[in-house]
Parts: C-alpha cells; structure tokens; sequence
C-alpha cells in the first residue's frame, strides 16, 4: 500500500483507531451522514451527557472556535476539513435537539463509541448509531411527504403533523439525498483500546478484531439497503505512536523502534487493514453499484512521521495538552484538568504552539495535524481504490 507502507512494521497504528466513511464537495454530495467515535464526534456525546466529557471545557477548541466546541482537538476535525472542502456546513449531531441544521446532512457519531456492543465508554456503539440514522431517516421522509406509504414505526402523529413542522422542513434532507450523499465511517479505534485496558496482549485483541470488521462491513450492507452508494471508509493509523499507548503499555527503550513507537502494537493495525480491506473488496463484488473506498490514515502518518519535520511539526508522541513527563500524557489526568494522587497534585498545562504537535491530548490529532490530513486526502494517493468521482469531478475548495 503506497511508499509509506513500507514503515508498516516499524510503525503501525494510532490511538482511537479511525476507520471512516468521507463525504465530498457539496456539488457532488449534497449531504454527510457520519458514523464514528470521538475523531470525528461534533458534539453527540456533549448532548447525551452534559458536563461529562472534557471537551467541554478549555482548553479544547481554543485554536480555531477561541472556546470549546465539544471536539476532541484544539480546533476543527478530520470531518469539519472535509465538510468545508465541499462547500458544506459543518455536521451537527444528531443528539442535539436545538439549533441543528440537517439539510446538509446529520452527525452520529459519539466519543467513546465502539463497533462491538462492550460496555466501556459510551453506549451509543456503532449498532445504536445505525439505529438512529434508520429512524431519522424515517422521519425525515415523513414529514417531507407525508402521503408516500408506510414509513416503519414512524408515527402517525409526526405524519399527520407535518404541516406543524413546515417552516423547519428546510432544515432536514431531501429525500434524494440519502442515496446522493457520501457516508462517513471513523469508528473501531475504542475496540483496539477496550482490550489494552483489560490487560490483553496484542494477540488477544488481533482475536476478536475480524469481528469489529464484520460489524463495519455489516453497517454498510445495512446503510447500502436504507439506499446509500457512496462510502469511504477509514482504516487504522499507527497506535504504537501515541502518547496513550506509550504510557498504557510498560516498555523499555529497546522494545521502541527508531521514531520511537511501539511496533507489535502498529502492526495489530496493520494486522486490522488487511482484514478490513479484503473484507471491503469482497463487499465491493457483492454491492456493485456503490462506491467503497478505503482511505488509509496508516500510510498517510506513517509517512507524516517518518518525515514530520519535513512537514512542519516538530514532535511525534508526545502531546500539546496534558501533565508534563516523558510523552506530556497521564492516563489519570484529562487535558485541561488537574488531579490529586496520593496527596500530589498533578496538572494538565498547554504547549505553547498546537502546530508543532501531531497529537493534542494524548490520543487525538490537532488542529494543524488534521489539516493536513486533509490536504493529503484530497490528493487522492491514499484511496484504495481510486476515488474518481471526489478526486476528478467535485470542485473541492481550499483549506485555510
């Protein structure tokens, strides 16, 4: 896979391991629907739990929005660059039940979420996400033409009452644009992260990871037959690299490769791409009238560290945001937040300039890192397969 796949065993995979279905430029994909974890949640576990999550407060956010805005980055994410590549609004979550704008699509992702239904760090797994978007979808077609047929259990109140909702119709989808839109899938990373924190070995989460697969690929046969046909699909970046993982893991400096990564724990990502890709393009050959494609987050930053200053970024595992150590990371303290343990007090403190980190907060990209993916996405060399119809026809804008 590409140059950078080369660094596949001494690199390998990131942290809330991604895997992501994009959307595109706005005269091409009229609308997102995204499905994932805490890369690309826009407020969604916010709404469910307020006052839950440290995203909510600083000093996330204070890049771009100058205050929180219930993202997992000192600014905007993956999905708000793609978004506004498009020409399209950033994505309102789902769960937020006032303010939110549909038209362009809807957001259901939340931080925590996993593919597999465990018990961890949210309950909106990927399964309760599909659930969702299944009846919003409902809805959304009832009240947009409320005389069109049955609608499952959507009610006959909402249908009877749809004149009620006319001056909001304009902010919910065109029924047309749930088979033109792109769908987004970045979720699968807490699965990778609910093993390590149970104490199993990468062998043991190399286990049960075709399951997580299967669970994807099984939520795209379902998206597909609620009528999507467009999907680009996230693997997993290189965990070994992260400040959670490197702090989680007990290591000496002889198991760490030369960028400073734990290898056997990236090559439990690469061990999941493969699955996932073989899975895809068998999925491919079975619905042939849709778009699949994978885009390799692994090999864009296993090259991104490989050659980080290069790039403009000056550290690779250590985080912006977070208690001052070795990797500026403890598990035991969010970002922004400060904890007495055994009578010390340990607190979080901020780098001075988030550009010259890859990692935020210890397990979630910046700002600056985000941009960037971005910028490589859009060039096309990390779809697999091509992405004609993004890279060749849509009039994708600049990022800033």
């Amino acid at each position: 896979m590409g140059s950078a796949g080369r660094l596949t065993h001494r690199l390998l995979w990131g942290a809330s391991l991604v895997l992501c279905i994009a959307l595109v430029n706005g005269s091409c994909f009229p609308a997102i629907f995204n499905f994932g974890d805490s890369q690309s949640d826009t407020g969604g576990i916010h709404a469910a739990f307020p006052s839950f999550t440290p995203a909510e407060f600083p000093p996330y956010g204070e890049t771009y929005f100058q205050q929180p805005q219930f993202r997992y980055s000192d600014g905007r994410l993956l999905i708000d660059f793609i978004t506004t590549a498009m020409g399209l609004p950033f994505l309102d979550p789902y769960l937020q039940s006032v303010t939110s704008d549909f038209y362009h699509g809807a957001n259901f992702a939340t931080a925590g979420a996993t593919v597999l239904p465990v018990t961890y760090l949210s309950p909106f797994n990927f399964n309760i996400q599909l659930l969702q978007f299944m009846e919003f979808q409902k809805n959304v077609m009832a009240i947009r033409n409320p005389k069109s047929g049955t609608l499952g259990r959507t009610s006959t109140t909402i249908k009877s009452a749809a004149s009620t909702y006319s001056e909001k119709v304009h902010r919910l989808p065109l029924p047309e644009f749930f088979n033109q839109a792109l769908y987004t899938i970045c979720i699968g990373g807490n699965d990778f992260t609910y093993g390590y924190t149970k104490g199993k070995s990468p062998a043991e989460v190399e286990e049960y990871l075709p399951q997580v697969v299967d669970g994807i690929v099984g939520g795209i046969r379902r998206l597909y037959y609620a009528g999507g046909r467009h999907f680009l699909i996230w693997d997993a970046e290189p965990q070994g690299c992260l400040p959670y993982t490197l702090t989680l893991i007990h290591h000496s400096e002889q198991d760490l490769d030369e960028h400073g990564c734990l290898p056997r724990y990236n090559q439990v990502s690469v061990f999941f791409n493969t699955y996932l890709n073989n899975s895809l393009t068998e999925l491919r050959s079975e619905l042939q009238d849709s778009t699949i494609v994978m885009f390799s987050t692994y090999d864009l930053k296993a090259d991104l560290i490989m050659h980080h200053n290069t790039h403009g970024f000056k550290h690779v595992n250590r985080a912006c945001c977070g208690v001052p150590n070795e990797f500026n990371y403890d598990l035991r303290v969010a970002c922004g937040m400060s904890q007495v343990i055994d009578n010390v007090t340990f607190a979080s403190t901020t780098c001075s300039d988030p550009n010259e980190y890859i990692v935020w907060d210890g397990v979630h990209t910046t700002e600056a890192a985000n941009r960037y993916i971005a910028k490589q996405m859009f060039t096309g060399k990390f779809f697999y397969p091509r992405f004609s119809k993004l890279i060749d026809y849509c009039n994708l804008g600049p990022l800033t």
